[in-house]
């Protein structure tokens, strides 16, 4: 026997009560919510379109928006679920890492021989710190390389380099983006570098 069900209510996509929030380190915020709506041929599927503002953007400190476009699917009971996700981001500052990296340091020795000045090297282990900044923007915003935290090179037993007229430097590794629709993740590394002198101090060997 044929079973025919007869909904009353709203035509509209109802909530359904599994929202779903998660924030990241970075300062991104994912939301993913369910709505369902009855399978009578009226769905309108351009209620949720890529790029549009969730209703409900809590706890973001600005919009969410939809990315990427919804999912539907027939549920087999009259019904049509729309899985919608969207991005927005809880904060600007982001998030450092530091972390180090065991590496070849090298010492120029420059010393006085006959008419000329001759160079020897020098080679021993350091630790260089690498420093990955992560962050959101809002696409389309404009931002510099980060420098709130200035890598360093140290000696095995965690002291920092100073002997030798040291000289310091830094060189991004590593500039990601990644899109999650309005808005993009970014991740930049800095790694140190650098290399000592020596002058007329006589060999290191």
């Amino acid at each position: 026997m044929e079973v025919n069900y007869t909904y009353h209510g709203s035509v509209d996509w109802i909530p359904q009560a599994n929202r779903l929030v998660k924030t990241f380190r970075n300062g991104l915020c994912m939301i993913t919510q369910d709505y369902i709506c009855r399978n009578d041929g009226k769905a309108n599927y351009q209620s949720f379109n890529e790029g549009d503002i969730l209703d409900d953007a809590t706890p973001c400190m600005d919009d969410a928006y939809i990315f990427p476009s919804p999912d539907y699917q027939d549920m087999g009971n009259g019904f049509i679920k729309a899985t919608v996700t969207a991005y927005g981001r809880v904060g600007t500052s982001g998030v450092v890492e530091i972390s180090k990296r065991l590496g070849d340091y090298y010492v120029a020795y420059y010393y006085n021989k006959g008419a000329g000045v001759d160079i020897d090297y020098f080679k021993s282990q350091k630790l260089f710190d690498v420093v990955t900044y992560r962050f959101v923007i809002k696409r389309g915003d404009k931002f510099g390389i980060p420098g709130s935290v200035t890598p360093k090179i140290y000696n095995l037993d965690f002291s920092e380099v100073e002997q030798y007229n040291p000289t310091l430097n830094s060189l991004i590794e590593l500039y990601e983006v990644t899109s999650f629709g309005e808005f993009d993740s970014i991740v930049i590394a800095v790694v140190a570098t650098g290399f000592g002198n020596r002058f007329d101090e006589g060999p290191l060997f």
